[in-house]
């Protein structure tokens, strides 16, 4: 919903496909508007480069061309995601099934990123609280339960004491790592990602 494509651009995928000869399993644009773009191993070399297709660990989620043979046996999403980490999640099963994941870097994609869900700080906390237990939930599945936990032993106390000196200072920074915390507890106590915004019509 917050990602538009024009037809033309397909060509592009066309032409890519056809260069490394149906060997992918995503194909994704690279995101320039993003400064902190999730795409595994992107160097400076590779932004300045003339080279259009370029292989990466994982992608960005926004737009994913895929081929459906080896998404099928990566084993599609983890529906246990809500909101963040599904597409790294994904791109590492596809990694352990030895296929590869490219980025085009001529590709155009317009991404509005969360515009379709801006919804005030109902949607702050929603998206706090899915950002850590998703980062544990991802954490867990490729690391175990007690590495994972001594991994983010000091992300806990961090979240604690920035709670308590935000309490008095600023309700806002208060909300955003008391929701986080709340998130990474949830997930720790192997809860589901249950939580949803409160959405008040009138």
């Amino acid at each position: 919903p917050d990602a538009f494509i024009d037809k033309s651009e397909f060509i592009k995928i066309e032409k890519a496909i056809s260069k490394i000869n149906n060997d992918f399993a995503i194909l994704a644009p690279y995101d320039f508007n993003t400064l902190k773009a999730n795409y595994g191993m992107i160097n400076k070399v590779f932004q300045k480069s003339f080279e259009d297709i370029y292989q990466v660990d994982y992608v960005n989620g926004f737009f994913l061309f895929m081929n459906l043979q080896k998404i099928f046996k990566a084993g599609l999403f983890d529906k246990n995601f809500f909101l963040y980490n599904e597409d790294i999640d994904l791109c590492n099963r596809i990694q352990k099934c030895k296929d590869k994941i490219y980025i085009l870097k001529n590709l155009k994609v317009e991404h509005l990123s969360s515009a379709s869900s801006d919804i005030g700080s109902e949607y702050d906390k929603c998206k706090n609280w899915h950002w850590f237990w998703s980062k544990f939930y991802l954490e867990k599945k490729n690391n175990g339960y007690l590495i994972s936990l001594l991994k983010f032993f000091p992300k806990i106390l961090k979240l604690i004491l920035r709670c308590a000196l935000y309490f008095l200072f600023s309700k806002r920074e208060f909300l955003k790592n008391f929701m986080r915390l709340q998130g990474l507890f949830s997930c720790i106590l192997g809860k589901k990602s249950y939580y949803r915004p409160k959405i008040f019509n009138d």
